[in-house]
């Protein structure tokens, strides 16, 4: 595996309500082909992320 195929990206936040930090790994492997599509897909689901206490 060449590491150009795999793309990785971090969101970090913290939840000052309740003490707590979050830490969103997330990253897309798909060989030869484009990752932006997915990324911007899998980023904005962990932006959107929401914690009830």
């Amino acid at each position: 595996m060449m590491l150009k195929e795999v793309h990785l990206e971090d969101t970090v936040f913290y939840d000052y309500e309740n003490d707590r930090t979050f830490y969103i790994s997330y990253l897309v492997f798909n060989p030869g082909g484009k990752k932006a599509f997915y990324m911007r897909q899998l980023e904005m689901i962990a932006k959107t992320i929401s914690i009830n206490s």
